[in-house]
Formats: C-alpha cells, sequence, structure tokens
C-alpha cells in the first residue's frame, strides 16, 4: 500500500529522478494515504491513479476542454465549486493544483461523482 510512498523517497534520493518523475510519484504517494484514509480499495486507489493519468497525465498545471479545465482531475470551476461547498471544504482554491487532489479525492471517495469524468468512464 505504501509502495508510492517508497517511491517518492528513493526518487528524491537519487538525483537522476526528473521534476516529472518525482511529482508523479508525490502524486500517486497522496492519492495512496488519502484513499487508505477514505477506506479505499486497492483497486479504487488505483483507479483514480488512472484517471488522473488519462486527464491531466499528472501535469498540475494542465488545460483542458480549451481553457475550461485545470489541474489533475481537470475540474472545471464550477464543478469544483459545487463539490467543495458539498464537502463543506469552502476555502479550497481553484488555483491551487494540492486542493485539486484533495477535492478529487473526496470525489471518488464518495463513489457517486466518477460520471463527471470522462476518464472514469474508460
Amino acid at each position: 500500500m505504501f509502495s508510492a510512498t517508497l517511491r517518492l523517497l528513493a526518487l528524491l534520493l537519487i538525483s537522476t529522478s526528473t521534476p516529472a518523475q518525482i511529482e508523479r510519484a508525490y502524486v500517486d504517494s497522496f492519492v495512496e494515504l488519502r484513499g487508505m484514509e477514505y477506506g479505499m480499495s486497492q483497486e479504487r486507489i488505483e483507479f483514480v491513479q488512472d484517471v488522473i493519468k488519462c486527464e491531466s497525465n499528472y501535469k498540475k498545471n494542465a488545460l483542458g476542454d480549451k481553457g475550461k479545465a485545470y489541474s489533475y482531475f481537470q475540474f472545471w470551476r464550477r464543478t469544483f465549486d459545487n463539490f467543495k461547498t458539498i464537502y463543506g471544504h469552502t476555502w479550497l482554491s481553484y488555483d491551487e493544483p494540492a486542493d485539486h487532489l484533495e477535492l478529487g479525492m473526496w470525489a471518488f471517495s464518495t463513489g457517486k461523482l466518477d460520471k463527471h469524468w470522462t476518464c472514469a468512464s474508460k
């Protein structure tokens, strides 16, 4: 379960790691740890990682849908704002990629919001 965390530590210790490799290891670690906190199965955690890869290829500043979608999960601003209100975390910022990870993990932990991502249906 902590394989992504161990990969991240190893990458940080190896100076030949690219920023993209370190970013992916960080995101995978975050997803694994938050997934465990939410009680998600390993299969569900890996599914979320696949969605992130499909939506943004692990690029925190990825833009899609003609500039309407942003960051790891490719949230549209309106969807992000609606989800953060439902989640009760109104301080989350659309402009902060880490907040996209937090909100995306909550959304996938509910098991009810997958339809909001094109990549979740593939």
